[in-house]
């Protein structure tokens, strides 16, 4: 059975799924690096393909005070603070089984970025990731997400050009 996320699992998928990997003592880096971006203003884009099915993209924006999520095209918006994204994440590595390695060096949008897996096994899902952390300042730059037996989701992040969508309240 297919898991269909909702909303609010889009971008807690899209932000915070890869911060539960950050235990292991040589990735501390990547919940560091978790934690800057959620507290940060970002726009997010995001591509899921459920098996067999056609890529869908979907946009999120936070604000720092909002969140603004597109799904099938309707922007939808909700308070949220940067202590609840952070709280988000913290929720999200309660009782995760993880394991993280750090396999490199690479680039995104000419910065600089460290780049990890993850193996995360939470709540009955097992999620396999590759993340770009952002050397300086720390945050998530894009993620690769493989949840086993389901969806693929691809996101990359924008922290330059975060604009609240017009029109949505």
């Amino acid at each position: 059975m297919t898991r269909r996320p909702t909303i609010f699992g889009l971008v807690a998928g899209s932000c915070l799924a890869v911060s539960a990997a950050a235990h292991a003592d040589d990735c501390a880096d990547l919940m560091t690096g978790t934690l800057g971006g959620a507290a940060m203003p970002v726009s997010v884009t995001m591509t899921m393909q459920a098996p067999g099915g056609k890529p869908e993209t979907s946009r999120s924006v936070f604000t720092g005070t909002q969140l603004y999520v597109q799904v099938g095209g309707q922007w939808r918006s909700m308070p949220m603070t940067a202590k609840d994204m952070i709280d988000q994440v913290h929720e999200s590595d309660r009782g995760a089984k993880k394991i993280c390695h750090r396999i490199g060096s690479d680039t995104v949008h000419g910065q600089a970025a460290t780049v990890y897996t993850a193996h995360v096994e939470h709540q009955g899902s097992i999620d396999d990731n590759k993340v770009w952390i952002a050397n300086l300042p720390k945050r998530v730059l894009k993620s690769d997400t493989q949840i086993a037996g389901g969806q693929h989701i691809m996101a990359e992040y924008d922290y330059d050009h975060v604009q609240p969508p017009e029109g949505v309240q």
